[in-house]
């Protein structure tokens, strides 16, 4: 390999750690951990599923990724980073512009492709702020609820 080459490799590489992965490879991971989340659903079914999603130290929790789960009436099935919100309703919770989140994200999964993107402002849990984030949302076909994942866009 000549030198070039092998400067040009490593300046990609530097390039990638010190601005991480680009929007399109974040966005990719969110579509990759809900695809997982829906076939682990059709696999061991409903309650193994939702458990297992909100478990924070679990295959849907990677970093800043995680998956959530919501019924079509806002009630939170499970929840990868705040497991708290798990039987909650959250319908008409809203992030600080008046955005209500859960009625946007089922907005999505009602659409004729039953699934898509959706951006709103949410506390990134790693810099403490509020920022733009966009979830990709799919619908578990012929069920009342969908699967999702996020990734911010600051």
């Amino acid at each position: 390999m000549n030198t070039r080459v092998r400067f040009l490799i490593l300046m990609a590489a530097v390039t990638a750690v010190v601005f991480g992965a680009s929007l399109a490879e974040r966005k990719q991971k969110c579509i990759d951990l809900v695809n997982k989340a829906v076939a682990h659903y059709a696999k061991v079914g409903a309650d193994k599923a939702f458990f297992d999603i909100s478990d924070p130290k679990g295959q849907f929790v990677d970093g800043e990724y995680y998956v959530f789960a919501y019924d079509n009436m806002g009630k939170c099935l499970a929840h990868g980073q705040f497991k708290d919100r798990v039987g909650k309703n959250f319908l008409e919770s809203t992030d600080p512009n008046g955005v209500k989140i859960i009625v946007q994200h089922i907005k999505v999964a009602k659409s004729a492709k039953g699934e898509g993107w959706d951006e709103y402002s949410f506390r990134n849990p790693t810099t403490k702020k509020i920022e733009k984030k966009t979830s990709f949302i799919k619908v578990v076909a012929g069920k009342d609820f969908f699967f999702g994942s996020g990734t911010y866009l600051e």
